[in-house]
């Protein structure tokens, strides 16, 4: 899952754990996560993704033209969280 696909998850789901595939890493295409339940098995190694963060995330998205779209498939969840907190309203 994408980043994207991840929030969109989250908006349904409520909140849910989010993990990096280090095993997904290729120059072209983005990063894949792995996604589970907020309140399922072991936490080590996962991060929590709440439903006003993953909002945040998908307003700024939606409003993202679709060249700058496409950058931020690429970014990390810390940094793409941070720059949706910075630039909703």
């Amino acid at each position: 899952m994408t980043n994207i696909q991840a929030c969109e998850f989250t908006l349904k789901e409520g909140v849910t754990l989010i993990r990096y595939r280090k095993d997904s890493v290729t120059p072209t295409a983005p990063p894949q996560y792995d996604v589970k339940g907020g309140f399922t098995g072991k936490k080590r190694g996962w991060i929590y993704l709440d439903t006003f963060t993953a909002s945040a995330i998908m307003a700024v998205y939606k409003a993202l033209s679709p060249e700058a779209q496409k950058k931020v498939l690429r970014l990390p969840f810390a940094v793409l969280a941070d720059f949706a907190f910075k630039h909703v309203k």
